[in-house]
């Protein structure tokens, strides 16, 4: 029996970055979602695809719902794996509240340590 391809979800707004993680997570044997890069786009992307991990973003842009308020109302609805990623120096104990397995990376992210992240996070979810 042929196993699922799992769908992650990648929510940045930096939408050059995002395209070149997807063509890597693709490389990887993953499928992606349609690009987010905001927080309602997050929600609509997340209702249609329903994906298996979301690689998220903290800094969605100014004036906006960041990473970690949208990560919050997909949790409302949705049980979803993330893996946190930011090029700021913030402290992880923002995400305390967070209910579900997530990981923090730093961009740029090691590409072996997040692939490593990606494959934990799905296998917990198995």
């Amino acid at each position: 029996m042929m196993e699922k391809r799992k769908y992650i979800l990648i929510v940045d707004d930096e939408i050059l970055g995002a395209v070149g993680l997807a063509e890597t997570i693709k490389d990887w044997g993953f499928y992606h979602c349609e690009l987010a890069g905001s927080f309602e786009r997050a929600l609509a992307e997340v209702k249609r695809c329903r994906p298996d991990l979301i690689l998220m973003d903290i800094n969605l842009g100014y004036g906006k719902k960041d990473g970690i308020e949208t990560a919050q109302a997909i949790l409302a609805d949705y049980k979803v794996p993330f893996i946190f990623i930011t090029g700021y120096d913030i402290d992880e104990l923002q995400l305390k509240d967070i209910e579900t397995p997530y990981t923090f990376m730093r961009k740029p992210c090691d590409i072996k340590i997040l692939k490593s992240s990606i494959e934990s996070l799905l296998a917990k979810g198995d």
